[in-house]
């Protein structure tokens, strides 16, 4: 491809504007040292002094808190786990406004009737309850198919 005694002009050109040598040593190129490396690129002032950037910092903080609570909100479930908890509070509370007023399904005659039913239906709202929290707490499946 390149004959060893002819340099390419990109090669030459960015190796002498960086004070590396374009001469093979051994098969390796000889590093540049920093000195001669910040004094060719003008960067003295800025690397000897680089004030702080309190600004960068706060960013970076910033970032690293909204990607922990984004984290936290999403395992735990919080807004899932609030909406079903009030919509079975809300059914209960139906169902306890429905008992006193004795309107139906508790409109029967006797009491104790009325209130086994409020028990049934509490306790298999309840159930309903624990079934989707336990949804909740199974880990997400991808779906399969793609809509």
């Amino acid at each position: 491809m390149w004959s060893s005694t002819v340099t390419p002009v990109w090669r030459s050109a960015s190796a002498s504007r960086f004070g590396i040598s374009t001469r093979r040593t051994g098969g390796r190129r000889r590093q540049p040292s920093s000195s001669r490396l910040a004094r060719s690129r003008g960067a003295t002032p800025t690397a000897i002094y680089d004030p702080p950037q309190p600004g960068k910092a706060i960013l970076i903080g910033l970032g690293a808190f909204v990607s922990f609570t984004t984290a936290v909100t999403g395992y735990f479930k919080y807004r899932e786990r609030a909406f079903n908890l009030q919509q079975t509070a809300d059914a209960i509370e139906q169902h306890v406004t429905a008992y006193d007023l004795a309107i139906a399904p508790y409109s029967q005659a006797e009491e104790s009737a009325n209130l086994e039913r409020l028990a049934e239906n509490v306790e298999t709202l309840r159930v309903e309850q624990r079934k989707r929290e336990q949804q909740l707490e199974q880990p997400h499946q991808g779906q399969h198919e793609v809509i």
